[in-house]
């Protein structure tokens, strides 16, 4: 008998007979196939040639209608069946299972994935790799026979391309998995187009069997309840049978363990599988690829995400939406339940982020109906062994953000082995997030995410509290205990001491004195701890007391409130009178002040460091502490600069940094005068030698702070240029150098807002400037209401109210006046406060300055423009007064785009038009003034399009101030050029923003200086700039002097310290438009080296433009 006929006799044979012995050929094919790699060389191509046979011999048996396998859409018409097809009930019962299967399966839709997600936001970079790991396991499955006959010593990629391909995903409960296997599903379903299928493996905290799994699959597939087997692996047959040579994508949804979803897998290559768990899989097979980590999303991911489900935009109370985001810990559940409080429950988004802040019940407030975080969170955790949930609920108990696993040894008592295996399986468990290689040690550095925490200490409550209070004391005893080992390694005349003493065999201590600085920053709220306990009232610990206090250095640690951090320096100052260390006192006294600094408690912070400074000073009488003193007198000065840089208060800010680099000149301290100079370049908004710059940053002897202020100096010189990648890389920079520092949060933040924004006004002109670059207005809004969230969470009023007019102006960026208005109005307010204490003036003008530009900026959008030049013009004023000139020149742009409507003149009084021919512009500027002395009428059409553009809420506002304003003066605003020539010299390279000229050492070069005033000049248009005697240097002027008037006093300062100037100064009268102003003058380097020169120009009183170069005086036998 032949094989053909042997075949037909069999598919004549009873269909359950046939489906059974195709279930068993394949499933020996199948054996087959995994046993191949142990087959030996010689066998495989019979075995081959065998499984090819099973494998057609189960086709045959079955005949799966391959060529009726299409995708039908849902809701698509069905062509009518024709009379002849349709058969009677007797009929189509006598139909065996088998052909009633297959006669069901050409009829069949194609099973596919259920309606797309719409609040589906971002992991852009996260389907990106998925995919990229898709096709890479892609193509390594065979395209042919031929590609299994290859004969090489990869049989792992042999081994790897016999099963489908499989993408596993990991991650903590409530993070997303589920919406990005289904995202990631849709971007590959045209790959599949046999198929897919969603099945969920567990359902209120229980796991499903294969069995269950299976009848899932099977259904799906078209397969009939009442004809599946009772078995696992009865179905499992069956299943890989249906299944052969299909293209079907399976997702795998809230898989628990490996062997719960292998025995589900399909086995064809041309399958794939995404597979979602909480835990990393432990899979049977090791060349599986890998479990995806899925991370929370980052900030902007995150709120996208919650302005989608909340349904709001970007300019609706942003800070608050900042916020929430935040204080959900960017956990995609936690948004999804705070986003439908206020699109389902119709709360403001303010409100819900007063109900989060209260940590007792935010778990609570965020639980939704079929959405319960707080029950996903208790299902993990009772996964979890006893010990392992006490390990969990102490590690809330550690005060800072983070932590290294030796932290468990005191709370448990465990030995460090023993704590590092505990950590190691909450991590597994998701439970604890791990932030990588500690910045001292060589394990890992880990973290609780917040609402991870808070469920926690809900657990923790639970302890009998004598026992947390212990396990507590025993933390800080150890804390203490490192710190005092570390410093008897940098003091070794406090070794003696019984604090000082540790384990013996750590290496910790060791480790801690090469790295003081990151230990302290990464441990800072943990040793506030120390400070605070029973320890720092303890008169042996007072050398221990003082000497953290001295470490911790103006940290802002967001975990512990100003009160406890003040009282903890208090208490610090106190421990070192008691000990008797007056340059301890000094130290604690300097870190203090450097705290109050930081959350900008100005006035208090002035009394700091004038306790300091006064206790310095005397003992910088003492011949055994002179040097110590005078390098606290430089370090005090440049820190109460930096405080007024901070505010932006530069005229007080130079005075005092120039006054800490005399200082730290008479001390000798090299890398004082480096950060004073850093500082003086930033207040002096000039670029700091860039090559020098970035020498600096590789020096291991630079201090974090140090290295953090030379990447926000190198950012803010590249603002200044309109080199907008550079500058956000350098930020990017900074951002490493946090630290744990909320102050530096804030500030990364608002400069982020601030570079985003002025990106966003230097994009093209046109009806829609943004066009060009979307979403730079959008992040200008979030990084700047981040910056109100990270600044109120500190407690600095005046960082919140200097971000609010970010904020403000931001969200008119985007178009949005109204709101823009409600921010400033908020910020007037919180002003108004500031204004009625006793914080320094100084520090508030500033505040004052922006909030009149933010103001004037709206009443331009509002169509006010008088109103709005006129306050721009006081804002330009301030920011002159301030010696602010980044903040003069952006008024200053804003001036220059004004041009008030055309008047229409009044036959009754009305106003008339005259004309402005000193205004900066290219042509004349009209202007509005009253031609009596009644208030400025304003017409109704005028009052009906700022009503239609502002809306009910600032429109009786506005009206009311234009009713009472008349018609003001103009300013003097006018450009030019400030030009030097210098004979005799030569062009050198030079690799910083200032130009290198080489002179000869003891001979006289003519120094020429050139002002010209007019746009011909600002513009560099053919005679606007006269050619000088020898190289030269140009750059543009704008100023504005406040004044009217045609001519305007000018002063030109040569200032070059270690050269000789014949006439350093000369001071003239020129016209604002066309004047030329000459200053012919002599310079002679005596010196080798380099020296810098600084070319000034003061209008009035006020510096309008700096021109630096820098003099290399060479030998001429050198230069030859």
């Amino acid at each position: 008998m032949s094989l053909r006929s042997f075949v037909q006799r069999l598919r004549r044979s009873r269909g359950q007979v046939r489906i059974a012995l195709a279930a068993t050929v394949a499933g020996l094919g199948s054996l087959l196939g995994t046993a191949y790699d142990a087959i030996p060389a010689v066998l495989h191509l019979p075995a081959l040639l065998l499984m090819g046979l099973l494998g057609g011999l189960a086709v045959l048996l079955t005949d799966p209608p391959e060529k009726n396998y299409e995708q039908i859409p849902v809701g698509a018409p069905q062509a009518p069946r024709k009379r002849s097809d349709r058969r009677s009930r007797r009929q189509r019962s006598r139909l065996d299972p088998a052909r009633r299967w297959l006669a069901g399966w050409r009829r069949r839709r194609v099973p596919t994935l259920p309606s797309p997600d719409e609040l589906f936001r971002g992991r852009e970079r996260e389907l990106r790799e998925l995919q990229g790991l898709h096709d890479i396991q892609r193509s390594q499955r065979p395209s042919g026979v031929r590609s299994l006959l290859r004969h090489g010593p990869d049989r792992r990629a042999r081994r790897r391309a016999a099963g489908p391909v499989v993408l596993l995903v990991h991650g903590m409960a409530g993070v997303g998995k589920s919406s990005l296997a289904d995202e990631l599903a849709r971007r590959l379903a045209r790959s599949y187009p046999h198929g897919q299928i969603v099945v969920n493996l567990g359902t209120g905290g229980a796991a499903r069997n294969p069995a269950e799994i299976l009848k899932d699959f099977l259904i799906a597939l078209g397969w009939a309840e009442s004809e599946m087997p009772d078995t696992a692996v009865g179905r499992a047959m069956i299943f890989r049978s249906l299944t052969a040579k299909k293209k079907i994508l399976f997702i795998l949804d809230a898989a628990r363990n490996a062997d719960q979803v292998w025995p589900v897998l399909p086995s064809d290559p041309a399958a794939a599988v995404i597979i979602t768990s909480r835990r990393a899989l432990v899979w049977p097979d090791p060349l599986v690829e890998p479990s995806y980590s899925l991370n929370p999303p980052d900030e902007d991911e995150a709120l996208a995400i919650f302005r989608a489900v909340s349904r709001t935009g970007e300019s609706v109370r942003p800070e608050c939406a900042a916020e929430v985001v935040q204080l959900c810990g960017r956990l995609p559940l936690a948004l999804r339940a705070a986003g439908e409080r206020v699109s389902k429950d119709g709360a403001d988004i303010c409100q819900i982020a007063a109900l989060l802040r209260e940590s007792r019940s935010r778990l609570n407030w965020l639980d939704r109906p079929g959405r319960s975080l707080h029950g996903h969170l208790r299902t993990e955790y009772d996964r979890l062994l006893p010990r392992e949930q006490r390990a969990l609920c102490m590690l809330a108990l550690i005060p800072s953000a983070t932590f290294v696993p030796w932290v468990l040894g005191p709370l448990l008592e465990l030995d460090p082995a023993e704590a590092e295996a505990l950590v190691d399986r909450l991590a597994a468990a998701q439970l604890l997030e791990d932030l990588g290689p500690d910045v001292i040690s060589p394990v890992a550095r880990y973290g609780l995410h917040p609402l991870v925490k808070l469920f926690a200490t809900e657990q923790v409550r639970q302890l009998p509290a004598y026992e947390v209070e212990e396990a507590q004391e025993r933390l800080v005893r150890t804390y203490a205990a490192m710190a005092g080992a570390a410093l008897a390694i940098l003091e070794p005349d406090l070794s003696g001491n019984a604090w000082a003493e540790a384990d013996p065999h750590s290496k910790l201590p060791a480790l801690i004195a090469d790295h003081p600085v990151a230990w302290v920053r990464a441990e800072y709220p943990n040793l506030l701890k120390v400070i605070e306990s029973d320890l720092g009232r303890d008169a042996d610990f007072s050398p221990l007391c003082w000497r953290i206090g001295a470490w911790l250095d103006g940290c802002v640690a967001e975990e512990i409130s100003q009160e406890a951090t003040l009282r903890a320096y208090d208490r610090a100052v106190d421990a070192a009178e008691q000990n008797g260390v007056d340059l301890g006192v000094v130290d604690v006294l300097l870190a203090k002040g450097s705290y109050l600094v930081a959350v900008e408690r100005y006035r208090d912070a002035e009394a700091c460091f004038g306790r300091a400074v006064e206790r310095a000073r005397r003992l910088a009488g003492d011949p055994a502490t002179v040097g110590a003193a005078r390098r606290r007198l430089a370090v005090a000065a440049r820190k109460i600069g930096e405080g007024f840089l901070q505010a932006g208060a530069y005229t007080h800010a130079v005075e005092r940094l120039e006054e800490a680099a005399r200082l730290a000149e008479v001390a000798g301290e090299k890398m004082e005068q480096r950060l004073v100079g850093i500082l003086l370049a930033e207040a002096h908004h000039v670029d700091f030698r860039a090559e020098a710059v970035r020498d600096e940053i590789v020096y291991d002897q630079l201090t974090e702070s140090t290295r953090y202020r030379i990447r926000l100096s190198m950012s803010e010189a590249s603002r200044r240029r309109g080199d907008w990648q550079s500058a956000a890389e350098y930020l990017d920079q900074a951002s490493r150098c946090m630290g744990g520092d909320q102050r530096r949060t804030a500030t990364l933040r608002y400069r982020r807002a601030r570079l985003l924004l002025e990106e966003c006004a230097a994009s093209p002109a046109g009806p829609r400037p943004r066009a060009a670059k979307p979403g730079l207005a959008e992040g200008a809004v979030r990084r700047a209401a981040g910056a109100v969230v990270a600044f109120r969470q500190m407690a600095n009023p005046i960082g919140v109210v200097r971000a609010q007019c970010l904020l403000a102006r931001a969200v008119l960026a985007l178009g949005h006046p109204v709101e823009a208005d409600q921010i400033v109005r908020t910020a007037e307010r919180d002003l108004d406060a500031l204004l009625a204490t006793d914080e320094m003036p100084e520090v508030l003008a500033p505040l004052v300055a922006r909030l009149c530009r933010v103001t004037g900026e709206i009443r331009l959008a509002a169509g006010d423009r008088s109103g709005g030049r006129q306050l721009l013009v006081d804002a330009a004023t301030a920011f002159s007064a301030q010696k602010d000139w980044a903040g003069l020149r952006g008024v200053l742009r804003l001036l220059e785009s004004v041009t008030p409507a055309g008047p229409v003149p009044g036959a009754n009084g009305g106003p008339a038009a005259i004309t402005a021919p000193w205004w900066p512009a290219r042509e004349a500027m009209p202007v509005l003034v009253a031609a009596g002395a009644g208030p400025l009428a304003l017409a109704p059409a005028v009052t009906d399009t700022l009503a239609a553009r502002l809306g009910s809420q600032v429109v009786q506002r506005v009206q009311d101030e234009l009713r009472q304003d008349l018609a003001r003066e103009e300013p003097v605003v006018f450009r030019g050029a400030l030009g030097a020539g210098l004979d005799g010299a030569e062009l050198a390279e030079g690799h910083g923003a200032a130009p290198v000229w080489r002179v000869p050492v003891g001979e006289t070069c003519e120094l020429t200086v050139l002002v010209a005033t007019g746009w011909r000049a600002y513009a560099g248009e053919p005679g606007g700039r006269p050619d000088l005697v020898g190289v030269q240097v140009w750059r543009e002027v704008v100023a504005a002097v406040g004044t009217p008037a045609s001519h305007v006093d000018l002063t030109v300062l040569v200032d070059a310290p270690f050269v000789e100037v014949a006439e350093p100064e000369l001071t003239a009268g020129c016209p604002v438009e066309d004047g030329r102003i000459w200053h012919r003058t002599s310079v002679r380097a005596t010196t080798p080296g380099g020296h810098d020169l600084r070319i000034s120009l003061v209008a009035s009183g006020r510096l309008v433009q700096s021109l630096p170069i820098e003099l290399m005086a060479e030998d001429p036998g050198e230069g030859a």
